[in-house]
């Protein structure tokens, strides 16, 4: 009931993975909401040089009104309306944070569970897979579903991490990526070659299940040697974490909250071509969907001779195939 009365879009939100609400469902399985989405119309308020607050989060659990008065001894926060209509409202003259005497620093901007109250220009800061509840690889351990990157090792512990509800698990979150997207096997480059695909292989995934966005996503095509397909991006932030860390250039960024969180560029006029990336970049290699792929190269590698054709995804990895990072000159590294 939590997850339909509010607005909230695991996939692209910043507190995904350190997120209560997030962690608790993954504890008692849940694997849909069962109940008819409410999709109210709640503001986000950005006033604030420091923090944002996005209303849609709010489940109305009062920590940052409790620890703004008991704590911060500002009363910052306070909840109006009754049953379905209560709500998080700001006391200041104008009911925007921007006007209150909040701070980045006081307690109640570090109590909310779900991600309601964010601190400004530090989202997705933690990578994937050293997030407090993260959960890209699973198990049961002791008979519980946990995660597999973060349970530490103890005496007498039993693993397993082929169960059927774990599959299923699995599969579940597959087919939300995939009907996010816009994702056509037959006809991509990366066919054989795909993470995405493999893995749904590897979980006999058969159908979406859900029903699909379709959403109206751009091709780039302005950079000489890459392209970059907005359609398969499944935001895995691979790109963008290669791109400023290994590379030093920093190209690549997630854009916007929820629902509307998109992969951008880092150039004048967010375009690739106007930006400092090239082909050779570490950051042009490790898409695992083929959002971002090598100029006049495609389909080199034949049907039956691509990485995920003749072995599962769990028997050889995500090793990158030969021309995934080939050189403008078409040499193959």
């Amino acid at each position: 009931m939590l997850f339909v009365e509010g607005n909230h879009v695991c996939p692209g939100c910043e507190k995904s993975g350190a997120c209560q609400l997030q962690a608790v469902a993954y504890y008692v399985e849940m694997l849909s909401p069962h109940y008819t989405h409410f999709f109210p119309r709640r503001a986000v308020d950005a006033s604030h040089p420091g923090c944002i607050i996005d209303f849609n989060r709010c489940i109305l659990c009062e920590l940052c009104v409790r620890a703004s008065r008991e704590v911060d001894q500002k009363n910052v926060f306070a909840i109006s309306g009754r049953g379905i209509k209560a709500h998080l409202t700001v006391n200041s003259p104008s009911g925007q944070l921007g006007d209150s005497d909040f701070a980045v620093t006081d307690k109640a901007a570090k109590v909310c569970p779900v991600g309601a109250i964010l601190p400004k220009q530090i989202g997705y800061r933690v990578p994937i897979g050293e997030r407090l509840y993260d959960k890209q690889a699973i198990d049961q351990a002791n008979g519980r579903t946990d995660s597999s990157c973060t349970l530490p090792a103890s005496p007498g512990l039993e693993v397993e991490s082929h169960t059927d509800e774990i599959q299923q698990q699995r599969k579940s979150l597959l087919q939300m990526l995939f009907v996010e997207g816009n994702h056509v096997c037959p006809g991509c480059e990366k066919s054989g070659a795909c993470q995405l695909q493999a893995v749904a292989y590897y979980v006999e995934m058969l159908s979406p299940h859900y029903t699909h966005f379709f959403p109206r996503r751009a091709v780039d095509a302005s950079h000489p040697d890459c392209i970059i397909d907005f359609n398969r991006c499944i935001l895995c932030e691979l790109c963008v974490r290669a791109s400023r860390e290994v590379d030093q250039k920093n190209v690549f960024a997630i854009s916007g909250r929820g629902i509307k969180a998109h992969l951008t560029v880092n150039s004048p006029s967010g375009q690739l071509g106007d930006s400092d990336f090239a082909v050779t970049d570490k950051a042009a290699q490790v898409c695992p969907v083929g959002a971002i792929l090598p100029k006049q190269i495609g389909y080199r590698v034949p049907i039956g001779e691509r990485l995920y054709d003749k072995q599962a995804i769990d028997q050889v990895g995500d090793a990158n195939q030969p021309y995934l990072t080939a050189t403008k000159a078409g040499e193959s590294s």
